[in-house]
């Protein structure tokens, strides 16, 4: 079932909001612990269609323009639909939230580029 997600990204100091839909948000966000700690977190890996492809821009040539959005290590994704924030703090507890620290751009031109992102 596709999801609505909210990416931020920061750029010239200031959050900028995009929010994409039908994407694809899976996996697992618990945490294992043992006699030592934490040992591992699950990843959240979210998919990205060719559809909602048409304002991405990479990390080099984005510029903050509205309706553009990039896909940057240390971002930040909501699920769902969320408001506009000045600090990460300003994103209501009650959203689910990830950071993304791993990208895989599959992007060659056809009808079936994605981007996939890894996140905790």
């Amino acid at each position: 079932m596709p999801h609505t997600i909210t990416i931020y990204n920061k750029f010239n100091d200031k959050y900028i909001k995009n929010i994409l839909k039908n994407v694809y948000w899976y996996g697992s966000d618990s945490i294992n612990v043992s006699g030592k700690g934490i040992v591992d977190g699950g990843n959240i890996n979210i998919i990205i269609d060719n559809d909602n492809l048409k304002n991405y821009v990479s990390e080099n040539l984005y510029d903050g323009k509205n309706n553009t959005y990039t896909i940057q290590k240390g971002a930040r994704i909501v699920l769902g639909e969320c408001i506009d924030i000045v600090s990460l703090n300003d994103i209501p507890k009650t959203f689910k939230q990830v950071t993304i620290f791993g990208i895989n751009e599959n992007i060659v031109g056809s009808n079936v580029d994605n981007i996939l992102i890894i996140a905790k």
